[in-house]
């Protein structure tokens, strides 16, 4: 077990922390739940970063002719579309995960094949998150959105496009304290138009199997209602993509009842161990 664990570090897999309750939840309707990036731990998640996104467009393209038009609208675009996330780490094992996103350690972290999770999310934007906001992958995404908007007889709606790649890079980011998380993320934009009929959201099109397809429901959090999607990850894929399952520091749990839980929802060859970390 100790030779599987170790195998298993790096970018092969990576890891859902999560609550006794949302496991459960996971691994009997094989589905992965995206909920609000506004409502993350990181209370000013996106604000900021659509801050910064300001100033980087008043940098560059002040003297463009739709500069004026994207000020109107940013508001009002962000207003009118939500982003919806599935978080994952590169870390496995990881006590601040534990704390943070794991009941306190009472819970499990479910270790995910990136790559096939990856097929099954291919339509959403999908990346590691970036932490360090003056580097050169800003850069060189401001160079990018130069090349593609800035050209001579351009028809296209500039300022929707703008404000589309924005709202996707910026979904990527997250302040440099949460650096240690790893975090590997799917976002999922969402829709919302003013005929009082609904939402329209890319998994409408994307979740090849049907289930609940163009179902944005809404949870209560702090008295808040908060969207949130949950995308099967069908019958045909979940036996390849569930590959390890860590039971948390505190959780009392035993291994074969873990492995038996596994075995009768289908989950059969998924290897199950305790955390290695001390922690009570």
């Amino acid at each position: 077990m100790e030779e599987l664990m170790m195998n298993m570090e790096g970018n092969d897999l990576i890891w859902h922390y999560c609550s006794p309750e949302t496991f459960m939840s996971i691994i009997e309707s094989k589905a992965i739940r995206f909920s609000s990036v506004y409502h993350t731990n990181d209370y000013g998640e996106m604000d900021w970063g659509l801050s910064l996104a300001d100033r980087l467009v008043e940098t560059n393209f002040s003297k463009e002719a739709f500069f004026q038009e994207y000020h109107k609208s940013r508001r009002t675009w962000f207003k009118d579309n939500a982003f919806l996330i599935s978080c994952f780490s590169f870390k496995m094992d990881l006590l601040s995960q534990w704390r943070g996103y794991a009941n306190n350690g009472l819970g499990f972290a479910i270790g995910f094949e990136k790559e096939e999770l990856d097929k099954v999310f291919d339509n959403c934007v999908k990346g590691e998150v970036e932490y360090n906001f003056e580097s050169k992958v800003l850069d060189d995404y401001i160079k990018a959105l130069r090349d593609d908007f800035v050209q001579p007889n351009n028809e296209k709606d500039l300022t929707y496009e703008l404000l589309t790649k924005i709202g996707h890079h910026f979904s990527l980011l997250k302040a440099p304290a949460f650096k240690e998380e790893g975090e590997y993320r799917y976002v999922m934009e969402v829709k919302s138009w003013d005929q009082g009929s609904g939402f329209t959201t890319l998994a409408t099109k994307f979740d090849q199997y049907g289930k609940g397809a163009n179902q944005i429901r809404f949870i209560l959090k702090n008295g808040i209602p908060v969207p949130y999607y949950d995308w099967s990850f069908g019958d045909k894929s979940f036996t390849k993509i569930i590959k390890q399952v860590i039971i948390g520091p505190r959780n009392p749990s035993s291994v074969k009842n873990i492995e038996l839980f596994l075995n009768m929802t289908q989950h059969k060859g998924v290897g199950v161990s305790k955390s290695k970390i001390s922690y009570r």
